[in-house]
């Protein structure tokens, strides 16, 4: 999706898990992130340490019901990390192409922070390029 001059992608995936519930009862995450990694093939546990990065935060979609799951919704934007992560520039759908060129899937993980816990930080999930590259129109 494009919306205002810039590529926008819309993520929704489900999970067994409560992801935005994934501390103590009653203690929700204050950041609720989903990450991937353009360039690399798995997402560095440190921010800045990834070039090519898509993020976004995490809302949920769709609550359980009766041991369902739920599903989650991510709009990701496209950036390039600048120094060592302290700035970073949108990619444009060119830039976006030239990166994934080749590869198959991007992986992805989900990282929840909150105030006196460690990171939660989910295992690997593999978006595929070619939907990537349907929702930003590159052919």
């Amino acid at each position: 999706m494009r919306k205002e001059g810039v590529d926008l992608y819309e993520v929704k995936f489900s999970s067994s898990t409560d992801l935005l519930g994934v501390f103590e009862k009653g203690k929700q995450p204050i950041g609720s992130m989903l990450r991937c990694s353009l360039g690399n093939d798995e997402v560095p546990a440190n921010y800045d340490a990834d070039q090519y990065i898509a993020d976004g935060l995490v809302s949920v979609v769709l609550p359980a019901r009766n041991d369902e799951g739920f599903i989650y919704s991510a709009v990701l934007m496209f950036d390039e990390n600048l120094n060592e992560g302290r700035s970073s520039r949108m990619l444009h759908a060119d830039e976006l192409q030239r990166i994934l060129q080749g590869k198959q899937f991007v992986p992805c993980v989900y990282t929840a922070t909150a105030f006196g816990f460690k990171a939660y930080r989910s295992a690997t999930m593999w978006l595929p390029v070619a939907d990537i590259f349907r929702e930003v129109g590159i052919q």
